[in-house]
Parts: structure tokens; sequence; C-alpha cells
């Protein structure tokens, strides 16, 4: 069972990236394979990959380009396989797959969307008021949206989270990091230990259920204002004092 580091960064645009962008070429189709992504710098990290900003030189943008991390024993496999579920799933909440290939060393890699904005974990951080953490319901129902969407076609998320939730510079919302997929019978399984379903915890195979337990904490740090301490169960959700909540949302929230 893989259990993911809480503090995985997903594909989000550095200000380094956004100052060090070389200029497209004058003739893309003259740019060789082996030349075609310039290397800008290290985005984040998580315990299987690694996630770098590059510029594509041959279609004159810039992107995020994912590799596994050297010396962690099943992370190319990994890698191989949250390109392909990722690519799969083609909707507007999903960060999409651009490219993907192997690099001189063996390992996979794959390219996608260079997220431009911040995740939902970060403008929690820097809105106190309910009021105003209530107004990015909107947005949550947006990612919701893209997570129904995967479950249609069979994949469940497993790692659901505030910090895989990004929210563009326009209102545009992505849900990223789909490493722990599963997808028909089989999966790598696990996720992070303080958002990961009971059934999870238990070994068990995951469901759409799973992810919705997901979303629920997600929807208890959005009225709360505060990221998970430790593993939530559903009689200290029940017990929490969410003054000025609608009841209708504290229901939606137990019912998760």
């Amino acid at each position: 069972m893989h259990r993911r580091d809480p503090h995985d960064s997903a594909p989000h645009l550095s200000a380094a990236a956004a100052t060090s962008a070389p200029s497209a070429p004058h003739n893309a189709a003259e740019v060789a394979p082996a030349e075609r992504y310039i290397d800008l710098g290290p985005i984040g990290s998580g315990g299987m990959g690694e996630v770098r900003a590059v510029f594509d030189g041959k279609l004159g943008r810039q992107v995020a380009r994912k590799a596994p991390r050297v010396g962690v024993a099943g992370a190319a496999e990994l890698l191989a396989r949250e390109a392909a579920v990722t690519a799969s799933l083609e909707h507007p909440g999903i960060v999409p797959v651009y490219d993907a290939g192997v690099g001189p060393d063996g390992a996979p890699w794959y390219t996608m969307r260079l997220v431009r904005g911040r995740s939902l974990r970060q403008v929690l951080a820097e809105t106190p008021e309910l009021l105003d953490r209530m107004a990015l319901l909107r947005l949550l129902l947006s990612a919701v949206e893209a997570v129904a969407y995967a479950h249609a076609r069979g994949v469940v998320h497993c790692d659901l989270k505030t910090t895989n939730l990004m929210l563009g510079e326009h209102g545009e919302v992505q849900v990223v990091d789909w490493g722990l997929a599963a997808s028909g019978p089989a999966g790598p399984g696990g996720g992070t230990p303080l958002t990961m379903a009971p059934e999870q915890q238990r070994g068990e195979a995951p469901t759409p259920a799973t992810d919705v337990w997901a979303i629920g904490l997600i929807l208890m740090e959005l009225l709360t204002g505060a990221p998970l301490e430790g593993p939530a169960t559903r009689e200290q959700v029940a017990a929490l004092a969410l003054n000025g909540v609608p009841l209708a949302l504290r229901a939606l929230l137990l019912r998760c």
C-alpha cells in the first residue's frame, strides 16, 4: 500500500519559471525531439514523483513535466500508470496530459498543463471569515463534478484533499495528482493517512464512496477553516460546533 506524503506539491507555475521562459523558435517543426523541452526549474515533489516547469520549444509554451523520483522503488511504474489514467480523463476540471515518453535513463515522464494558481488549502489559509469561505463552495462543486465524471469512467481518485484542488487565476478548478487512482479491479491503493476513508485504512478496495468521504473532509476544512490534525470519524464531525453553517450543509457534510 502506498501512503502519500501529505505535503505533495501539485504542478503550478513558480515565479522563477514565469520570468525565465525562452521565446518560441522561428520554426517549431525544426526542433529535435531531444531538444524539445528546456528545463525551467523545480515546481514540487512528493513521495513518488518530481514536477518541473519546462518550456516546450516545439509549441512555444510552458508546461509541467513529471518524472519518478530517483531511487524510489515502484515509482516509474506508478508514474507510467498515472499518465495513462489521467490521459483517459478528458474533462475541463482534470489537468490534461500533453505528451509522454521515456528519458535517456529509461525512466518514464509526461507533460501536462502548468496550472497557474493556488491550491484550495492555500486559499483557505488566507480566508478567515466563514462567509468568504462559503463563497468557495461553487469552486468545490466544480471539482466534485470532475470527480463524478471520473467515477462514471470507472476511476476513483483515492487521494482527494485541499492540496490537490488547484484554483486558477480566472476561476478555473483543476483536480490534480491522480497517481494513486484506482481504475478497474486493480490499483496502487493507499492514500494520505489523514484523509483516507475507513475502508482504505483497512486495506479494502476503493469505491466511489471512498472519494465521497474525502470530499466530506474537504468540505469540513472549508467550513471550519482549519486542516485536519488527525484522522476524522463521523462522530467527531457530528460534534463540530459549526456556528453559522446552514443545516443543509451540515447534513451534506455528515452524508459524505
